[in-house]
């Protein structure tokens, strides 16, 4: 058992942890005082749980400084050690740290490997991933876990040979058989369109469980083929698995694709009856379905049913989007005001994509002064802001204000790094064809020409 003890030079450095701690906010505080006195015992499996606390809160000061403390003590050979602050480091994304500690451990395990890699590719770095793995290979034999690893890579990247490689090799060693790499290699699949290989690894597995069921369901939604993913779906009900959360967010948006009225309503009801209405993301998506294709009724219901009698549900911004577009569309104002002051009374507010909403909401309900108060009061405004309220002042006639706001973006909005769109400047030549302004529309001419937009087919269709 190794001896890990604080001595008096190493009080400087969890001083000085302590001290940069106490700036960034309570909770590291309460993480370094209670490793300090976890430290001055003799256990190594103290340091083992220091390092895991701060990989579990991804605080590369307070890891440092246990790593200094173990350099000071010398048992940074130590495998298990070694391993920890691989997996530390990688996780408060210092991977050329990680990866310097790799390089110089003088006996690496597989775990090592795998924590490696893994690093890796949490930080993006699906090709180092690979090339790592194809280094493993020379000395080492991978287990599932390894594997795991380098099959998200490959989706990542899109090598579908390298995934058929990784499946033959599992069956020749054995690893097939493990449950979880079997998941894996279905996710692979489907990730990258493979339908067929993913359903027939998918019909393979004696114990079909949600996870594996979700990932082709998953694969088919996001290449297209929703109707499919349906037919897997009912296919996963009668095989007596019943969906988890992101299950039913999958088959939501498949539903979505589909439009169709019957199949939203039963899905409907299946979130009622499985009690999955406690969950937000799945309300949300089941508002998005709804009012994606025109069923405003039906997602306002629900919104009104769970979000204004506060059972602790509240819709994402962009769920409050969509509903604010049904009241424009619908020309329900007062619902509108209604569902803006509830906006304001849960804190909503500011938020730019709700704003920008709510301003389209009050354009479309005619209701101009309200759309251009709230287009000033809002703290940020990106070009849709500008655009949205550009096009308020056209559609009520007042083509002179829409051209002072293409000027005022020009002065202000460079400020925020908002500058104007093609949608902006389709507007703005449209203002110039209401006021049959030459000046102004050949002024619009040659900034177009200038930013390149002068090529694209909408905006020469607007002249």
């Amino acid at each position: 058992m190794h001896s890990l003890s604080l001595h008096s030079p190493v009080s400087l450095s969890w001083a000085n942890v302590n001290h940069s701690n106490s700036h960034v906010g309570e909770p590291k505080i309460n993480h370094a005082t209670m490793l300090y006195p976890l430290l001055r015992e003799n256990t190594f499996s103290n340091a083992l749980f220091s390092l895991r606390t701060c990989t579990e809160n991804e605080d590369p000061r307070l890891g440092s400084c246990l790593h200094a403390q173990i350099l000071k003590l010398g048992v940074e050979s130590d495998v298990f050690i070694g391993n920890s602050l691989i997996n530390m480091y990688s996780k408060c994304d210092q991977i050329r740290d990680a990866e310097n500690l790799f390089d110089h451990m003088p006996h690496r395990t597989i775990v090592s490997w795998t924590s490696m890699m893994s690093g890796y590719q949490r930080n993006g770095l699906a090709e180092e991933t690979i090339l790592l793995f194809s280094r493993l290979l020379e000395s080492l034999q991978p287990n599932e876990f390894t594997l795991a690893v380098v099959l998200q890579a490959c989706a990542l990247k899109g090598y579908e040979d390298l995934i058929e490689v990784i499946q033959c090799f599992s069956i020749k060693s054995g690893l097939i058989l493990d449950d979880f790499l079997h998941n894996c290699l279905i996710d692979a699949y489907a990730k990258l369109g493979m339908l067929r290989a993913a359903e027939k690894l998918l019909q393979r597995l004696y114990r079909r469980d949600v996870v594996c069921w979700t990932s082709v369901i998953s694969g088919c939604v996001c290449n297209g083929n929703a109707k499919t993913a349906l037919t897997l779906f009912c296919s996963m009900l009668e095989d007596g698995v019943l969906p988890n959360d992101v299950t039913m967010l999958t088959i939501l948006q498949a539903c979505s694709e589909i439009n169709d009225h019957k199949v939203m309503q039963w899905i409907h009801g299946l979130v009622l009856k499985g009690s999955w209405c406690v969950s937000g993301l799945v309300l949300n998506s089941l508002i998005d379905m709804y009012s994606t294709n025109g069923y405003f009724r039906e997602s306002l219901t629900i919104f009104c049913h769970f979000c204004f009698r506060n059972e602790g549900l509240y819709p994402s911004p962009e769920t409050m989007a969509s509903l604010l577009q049904g009241c424009g569309n619908c020309g329900s104002l007062k619902l509108g005001e209604e569902i803006h002051g509830y906006l304001i009374k849960q804190g909503f507010l500011p938020c730019t994509i709700a704003e920008n909403s709510l301003i389209n909401m009050y354009t479309r309900n005619g209701c101009e002064d309200s759309a251009f108060i709230l287009f000033r009061t809002m703290a940020k405004r990106d070009v849709i802001s500008w655009n949205t309220i550009i096009k308020c002042f056209i559609k009520n006639n007042q083509p002179v204000a829409a051209l002072g706001l293409l000027g005022e973006i020009h002065r202000e909005g460079s400020q925020d790094n908002v500058y104007p769109d093609f949608v902006t400047l389709l507007a703005s030549l449209e203002a110039c064809s209401d006021l049959a302004l030459l000046l102004q529309g050949q002024v619009l001419h040659g900034y177009l020409t200038r930013t390149g937009l002068i090529g694209d087919i909408f905006v020469q269709n607007a002249y």
